[in-house]
């Protein structure tokens, strides 16, 4: 089950091993988990742009949000605030009505 859930979705696997490390305050581990995850979205995108695939595109833009937001956090943790303001003005299209967003990117701009 490791194997395949690693090989079909490694998005999924690395994101979430992010926020175990995270929880357990390992912050660089989950910096290196978040930014594999990030290689496996974004790498994904030449695919989703395809006409008629406006869904998966979507689908893939809310995860990579969402795999910014919990790399923002893990780059607060060990006071790389600048490049943790970075990745959470690039998910804020998507979540502008987060409360915690504009309070972790306000923390970063008082650190800073």
């Amino acid at each position: 089950m490791y194997n395949k859930s690693s090989q079909l979705h490694p998005q999924y696997y690395f994101n979430n091993l992010g926020v175990i490390h995270l929880k357990m305050q390992k912050y660089n581990l989950a910096i290196m988990y978040f930014s594999k995850a990030l290689k496996f979205v974004l790498t994904g995108n030449e695919a989703t742009d395809l006409p008629g695939s406006k869904h998966v595109s979507h689908w893939t833009s809310q995860k990579t949000s969402e795999i910014l937001y919990n790399y923002g956090q893990a780059l607060m943790k060990v006071n790389k605030f600048v490049e943790a303001f970075k990745c959470f003005e690039k998910c804020m299209p998507l979540l502008k009505h987060s409360v915690r967003l504009w309070y972790f990117m306000g923390i970063c701009s008082l650190e800073y």
